[in-house]
């Protein structure tokens, strides 16, 4: 019976200490007359304005770096801890001359190195990456930056 009362004063002081007391109140009055000042764009949707503003301000410009190719990569891990992943990464700078990249594909985080059509150059960075201590290190298909 003991036990069940110490457990019970436990939990009561456990809700006492657990409520956060809001010191500041936000009056919804104060949001709207903020909102009136907001500046607006308006537009006539008759207007040929209109048009020009929506897509010129939506442009996307392609680039050749923005195409992709059929190719390989060496995958230096695959981890679900983004920390690991990222320690991985800053070592694979520190040895690589090529692009490095971190790729979340649910739940793993893969770290992978370069952007290689030539799958015997990818094999021979395969084979740095184990040397280099990256003992798990292979080669993948990938969509690879077109150089």
């Amino acid at each position: 019976m003991k036990k069940y009362i110490v457990i019970l004063i436990i939990m009561n002081v456990n809700l006492l200490f657990s409520q956060v007391i809001q010191e500041e109140f936000i009056n919804p009055k104060d949001i709207r007359e903020q909102s009136n000042e907001l500046n607006y764009i308006e537009l006539n949707s008759n207007d040929d304005s209109i048009a020009d503003f929506v897509f010129d301000s939506t442009k996307v410009v392609k680039t050749e770096k923005d195409v992709k190719i059929s190719g390989y990569r060496v995958q230096l891990i695959s981890t679900k801890r983004i920390h690991k992943a990222e320690k991985v990464r800053d070592k694979a700078y520190d040895i690589f001359d090529y692009d490095i990249y971190t790729v979340f594909e649910t739940p793993y985080y893969k770290v992978r190195v370069g952007d290689f059509v030539d799958f015997k150059e990818c094999r021979r960075v395969e084979k740095i990456a184990k040397r280099n201590g990256f003992q798990n290190a292979w080669t993948v298909r990938s969509l690879v930056d077109k150089k």
